[in-house]
């Protein structure tokens, strides 16, 4: 299965957080200098250094307090970062979304190809999590298009969400050729969830 997420979409910059596009942009980077088949140990460390050099504030692994109805549980979540004291990055969060799409659990389709699909942060569950958009066949093609904290926007607009079919359609337009030759160049990142751990 092929998961891929565009790079080149500077016309809807205004829809992503800064922080949030940043973040992904490190790990596109890790993935595009790396590429697929290595443990998760290693694009940890290449993300960690991928950080540093972008200046992304950052704590590996640290261990997280969870608090259920105001009072600390005795358990902690370790999870794989945790970014501008505030974005939790899980390195396999987006293979587990495409998994639970598969089986028909999206909370939203949009139309024209574009569906919504909630993801959880690990102590905030679904609704304190993230919203992503995705281009999909419901087949054999998923492209994640954006991305935005549930508590930084409840969705987006109309004319987003217009845009968006635009290049949905772009996208399952393309022949498999195209779309090798797309992530060849750059301008699609494909993002490989079937690794060993």
């Amino acid at each position: 299965m092929r998961l891929s997420w565009s790079t080149d979409y500077a016309d809807y910059a205004e829809m992503k957080d800064q922080r949030t596009y940043m973040i992904i942009g490190a790990a596109l980077e890790v993935h595009r200098e790396l590429g697929c088949g290595f443990l998760e140990a290693i694009y940890q460390e290449a993300l960690e250094r991928e950080f540093v050099e972008q200046g992304i504030p950052f704590k590996s692994q640290p261990m997280v307090q969870i608090a259920y109805k105001g009072k600390p549980l005795n358990k902690t979540y370790q999870p794989d970062f945790v970014c501008h004291d505030a974005v939790i990055v899980e390195i396999k969060a987006l293979g587990k979304a495409v998994k639970e799409m598969e089986q028909g659990l999206i909370d939203a389709n949009l139309g024209g190809g574009v569906v919504k699909k909630r993801l959880a942060l690990p102590g905030r569950g679904k609704r304190g999590g993230a919203g992503t958009l995705v281009a999909t066949n419901k087949g054999d093609r998923w492209f994640f298009l954006f991305g935005f904290g549930k508590n930084e926007r409840a969705n987006i607009t109309a004319e987003e969400l217009d845009g968006l079919r635009v290049i949905t359609r772009q996208l399952l337009g393309m022949t498999s050729e195209q779309l090798n030759e797309a992530v060849r160049d750059g301008s699609l990142q494909e993002i490989c969830h079937d690794r060993k751990s």
